[in-house]
């Protein structure tokens, strides 16, 4: 499988490489933030794919699902 490292945060890199042929698109680092402001950006271009996103804890759990996320996995249910 293809893994790719760069900004997540800029949907024009994401395009480059490929974000529409994606099957699912998996966010799993700290930086909340910056996945608040991508996932409506995605979700706008691609209503349909899967986006997972991995959290410390269930704390904003309801924010990344409203801002687009299809599953919120937090650290804690993975143990």
């Amino acid at each position: 499988h293809t893994v790719i490292y760069g900004d997540s945060g800029n949907l024009s890199l994401l395009k480059s490489i490929g974000l529409e042929k994606a099957r699912a698109l998996i966010f799993s680092f700290v930086d909340g933030h910056t996945v608040l402001n991508i996932l409506p950006q995605i979700r706008l271009e691609l209503p349909h794919l899967p986006i997972l996103v991995r959290t410390i804890d269930d704390s904003q759990l309801t924010l990344y699902q409203k801002a687009g996320a299809t599953e919120v996995v937090p650290e804690t249910l993975e143990a």
